[in-house]
C-alpha cells in the first residue's frame, strides 16, 4: 500500500528532523511537515486535475507552452487520465535545447513573480519538448501556492541585501520568517550579504544567483547556531524548484 509506505517514511522523516533540529537548530519538522504534504497531495489524482486545470488557465495561452487537459470526469482519487503529449524529455542539445530552458525559466519566473502557483517538481521527466518546439508540463502533483506576501518579501530581501538597506532587510527577514526578532542583526545582515555573494559567483547580482548554492549558504548559517535563523518551508520549496 503506498499511501502506508509514505506515512511511515514521513514519520521516520519527521522524527529525524525533530532530533537534528536539537542538533543543528533551525525549525526543520515544520520543513518536514511541508515536504509531507506535498507528498501526500501528489497521492491525490483528483488534486492533481485540479492543480493542471489551474496551471493550464494560467500558462495554457502561452504561446511556447503547453499544457494538458485533464479529463475530470474520468479522474478519481487513485486514477488520472489527462491527454496524451508527444514530446522528447530532456538534456535537449543545441540551440533548440537552450530555447526550452530560457522558456521553462521566463516560466518558473513568472510562477514565482506573477502567479504564485509553483510548479515544485520540473525535473525533465516532468518536463518535453514537443514536435512543434514547445515546452510541455506533464505532472502537477507538487504544486506550491506561494503568497503575495511572501512573494513580495523575497522582492524586498534582495533588494535591501544588495543595497545594504538594513532597515529593508530587517522588515522582510521578519516578515518572512527567517528571523523571530532583532538582537542579532549586526551578525546576520553581514553573514547574508556573503552567502548572497557566494550564491552569485562574487556579483552579488540576483539574476546571476545559484540556487543551490543559495540554500547551501543558508543552511551553513542555520548549522552554525550562533544565531536564531531558520529558513522557511516555502523557500526551501522554491529553492528545490530552481
Amino acid at each position: 500500500d503506498v499511501e502506508a509506505s509514505a506515512s511511515l517514511d514521513m514519520y521516520l522523516l519527521r522524527r529525524t528532523a525533530m532530533w537534528l533540529s536539537k542538533v543543528r537548530g533551525g525549525d526543520l519538522p515544520q520543513i518536514a511537515d511541508a515536504f509531507g504534504m506535498q507528498l501526500f497531495g501528489e497521492l491525490d489524482y483528483v488534486r492533481e486535475a485540479n492543480n493542471c486545470d489551474r496551471f493550464g488557465e494560467l500558462y495554457g495561452d502561452w504561446s511556447d507552452v503547453m499544457v494538458p487537459r485533464a479529463c475530470n470526469s474520468l479522474t478519481r482519487q487513485k486514477v488520472l487520465v489527462m491527454e496524451w503529449v508527444d514530446g522528447e524529455k530532456g538534456p535537449w542539445k543545441g540551440k533548440d535545447g537552450i530555447d526550452i530552458v530560457k522558456i521553462g525559466l521566463r516560466c518558473s519566473v513568472d510562477q514565482l513573480m506573477t502567479t504564485g502557483l509553483f510548479h515544485a517538481d520540473p525535473h525533465r521527466g516532468n518536463l518535453l519538448k514537443t514536435p512543434s518546439g514547445k515546452l510541455a508540463f506533464i505532472d502537477f502533483g507538487m504544486m506550491a501556492d506561494i503568497s503575495e506576501e511572501d512573494r513580495y518579501g523575497l522582492f524586498g530581501l534582495v533588494i535591501g541585501l544588495q543595497n545594504k538597506d538594513l532597515s529593508l532587510v530587517t522588515e522582510n527577514l521578519l516578515k518572512l520568517g527567517f528571523l523571530k526578532d532583532t538582537k542579532q542583526l549586526d551578525v546576520l545582515v553581514p553573514r547574508l550579504r556573503e552567502a548572497l555573494m557566494n550564491a552569485t559567483g562574487g556579483t552579488g547580482k540576483a539574476s546571476d544567483v545559484n540556487f543551490a548554492r543559495l540554500q547551501a549558504e543558508l543552511d551553513s548559517i542555520s548549522r552554525e547556531n550562533v544565531l536564531k535563523f531558520a529558513t522557511p518551508p516555502f523557500f526551501t520549496v522554491i529553492i528545490r524548484s530552481l
